[in-house]
């Protein structure tokens, strides 16, 4: 699978936002509370990200989604923030980049990107984390040194 180039920025933190699709099916009933149940248990998320590009990054982002990108199309790795922090993503673009040049000379490349799988704690990881308090878990790690 292709990567974003690495010698890019990351995107900036604003409009950075993520946006789960839902998953769940909402039954209203003729009496008594409505149902729901759970539609899909992966459910693709849209990531609005802009990035600050000078000629030469704008360049090289420009070519690698034509070329590599195969201008939008592919799926690709790229390391995007998450409350994991920094992880990487499986991610494509869901339409065509703007692009406008800032007053400052600088590349305004707008986009959304849509996640395949959003890295998430499992399970398991969650019920420590529910279990424990978090002085606890900082002490226990911080033991470890």
């Amino acid at each position: 699978m292709i990567r974003f180039p690495a010698t890019l920025p990351m995107p900036l933190a604003e409009p950075y936002a993520v946006k789960p699709a839902d998953g769940v099916v909402r039954t209203d009933m003729e009496q008594g509370p409505a149902r729901q149940r759970r539609e899909f248990t992966q459910v693709p998320t849209k990531i609005p990200v802009k990035w600050r590009f000078t000629d030469a990054q704008y360049a090289v982002f420009d070519a690698w989604y034509q070329w590599k990108g195969k201008a939008g199309a592919e799926w690709f790795v790229i390391p995007l923030r998450s409350g994991l922090g920094v992880i990487d993503h499986v991610a494509r673009f869901t339409k065509q980049y703007e692009a406008p040049l800032s007053s400052g000379g600088f590349w305004l490349v707008t986009v959304e990107l849509e996640v395949r799988d959003r890295p998430v704690l499992s399970e398991a990881e969650l019920d420590i984390l529910l279990d424990s308090s978090w002085a606890d878990l900082s002490g226990a790690v911080t033991g470890l040194d």
